[in-house]
């Protein structure tokens, strides 16, 4: 029997996950498997929910999860069956980039075996230190995995075995030494195109990536946005966190996680990306959202559009890593974002 949250879940109806200290900062929905893999935040682990049963189930990663030290983003499904799973130095983010020390780790997780494939430590390799913020990870149509920082913007690749980790895009050197300078927040992939987008707090804008999976190195081209219908020059976005291609508008139609605000609508009628238009906001300031942050939005289903909501003010649970939150809103988005699509044919 599938239960009443399943259908509310592929419906695309806002629930309720009932897990304590999920503080979930990332969601990935797996088409293959039917599950989304949650970056549980402050306990560094992955919460695997099945929308059918309703049943969440956690992935503890050895050395790893119950480090105070650490968050955990993403976790991005592959053509393999694995996990590709993103930890960071909480540090960066605590303080806004003035302390970029710790570990960032990539790592790949195999989900039939129940362990890590390989693990690879970001600081010790590249960095040492000297920049961070890593929150964010993509795939290319090779399988290659592009890593996202944020204090300053850069971005990172490594191939799917975990070899050849290096910087694949840096700004000059006198803005990597700003590390209190947020640069990119999330990252999305056109695989058909060999397209990854970004979004950067810098200015505010939208930025393309071309040709990934054979360049050594990656050049940011600016895309240019309109308001709806080209009507207007389209504001920059506040601070953002992670974006998002739908499965469902076939690579047409990005949206923006902005914390404080809520998720912006962006469309690129042909999907090339060379252009966009912001059709709009999708407010947070709903009773629903129980005064979160927005960190994320995730497709669950063929068809269904949520938000995630972030608490990271909720006081800390003495002897734990998070706060004392036991109920987690998941928000429907998707009547919202298809209303600003339909007005704007």
């Amino acid at each position: 029997m599938v239960s009443r949250t399943a259908y509310i879940a592929l419906a695309g109806s806002t629930f309720v996950i009932d897990e304590f200290q999920l503080y979930p900062e990332n969601a990935k929905f797996d088409f293959s498997r039917c599950l989304v893999y949650f970056g549980v935040l402050f306990n560094s682990s992955v919460g695997v929910f099945n929308p059918y049963t309703q049943d969440l189930e956690t992935i503890l990663l050895p050395g790893i999860s119950g480090d105070p030290a650490l968050h955990l983003g993403p976790a991005l499904p592959d053509a393999q069956g694995h996990l590709t799973v993103l930890v960071d130095a909480g540090a960066a983010f605590n303080t806004a980039g003035q302390d970029v020390s710790g570990a960032n780790i990539v790592l790949k997780y195999d989900l039939d075996q129940r362990e890590v494939i390989w693990q690879r430590d970001i600081t010790e390799l590249i960095t040492q230190e000297a920049w961070g913020g890593f929150q964010d990870v993509e795939h290319d149509k090779d399988e290659n995995i592009y890593i996202v920082g944020t204090y300053p913007g850069t971005v990172l690749r490594v191939d799917k075995d975990g070899n050849g980790l290096k910087p694949w895009f840096l700004p000059p050197a006198d803005e990597l030494a700003n590390t209190t300078a947020a640069g990119f927040g999330g990252l999305a992939s056109i695989r058909e195109r060999d397209v990854l987008l970004t979004n950067n707090n810098a200015d505010g804008q939208i930025y393309r990536f071309d040709g990934v999976s054979g360049s050594e190195t990656g050049i940011p081209v600016l895309v240019p946005r309109t308001g709806p219908n080209g009507t207007q020059p389209s504001a920059p976005i506040g601070f953002s966190d992670a974006v998002l291609l739908p499965a469902k508008y076939n690579n047409t139609v990005l949206l923006v996680a902005e914390d404080t605000a809520g998720v912006w609508v962006i469309r690129s009628r042909d999907g090339k990306w060379e252009s966009a238009e912001t059709l709009g906001l999708v407010s947070n300031n709903i009773p629903e959202a129980q005064g979160g942050q927005v960190p994320a939005t995730v497709q669950i289903g063929p068809d269904a559009l949520f938000s995630l909501e972030e608490y990271f003010t909720d006081p800390m649970v003495e002897g734990t890593n998070a706060g004392n939150r036991s109920s987690f809103p998941i928000v429907s988005i998707t009547a919202q974002v298809d209303e600003l699509l339909r007005k704007s044919r």
